[in-house]
């Protein structure tokens, strides 16, 4: 990012990439997990932005709990569990792509929770 012009944006496209990519220059991200936690996310992004960096890491700590336990562990499927779960609909998936079920639902509701996201 150092080797880029001002003018040019670098958007980081993990969950886990954002916070460690803010002071060195980027601009923000595009999350797949800003699906289920676009307000924590954004959270994280003001607080860092703001110096607040040791409350930014909480609520980034927060998150990767769901990053992991949810899309990645379950992909696509499993974000849109968890929309279903939150009460959105997230509905099912399209082939190829499996749609979880019983004990992933369960897992997924878990992570959720422990992320403080139900």
């Amino acid at each position: 990012m150092h080797l880029t012009p001002k003018t040019f944006h670098v958007l980081v496209g993990s969950a886990a990439a954002l916070l460690p990519a803010l002071p060195i220059g980027a601009s923000g991200g595009v999350l797949a997990l800003g699906a289920i936690a676009g307000r924590e996310l954004c959270e994280v992004y003001g607080l860092a932005r703001d110096g607040r960096w040791e409350e930014a890491k909480a609520i980034a700590a927060r998150m990767m709990l769901a990053d992991r336990g949810v899309a990645g562990r379950f992909g696509i499927g499993g974000l849109k569990a968890a929309l279903d779960l939150q009460g959105f609909y997230g509905g099912p998936c399209r082939a190829p792509l499996g749609t979880p079920d019983g004990d992933a639902i369960e897992d997924i509701k878990e992570c959720l929770a422990s992320a403080g996201l139900l």
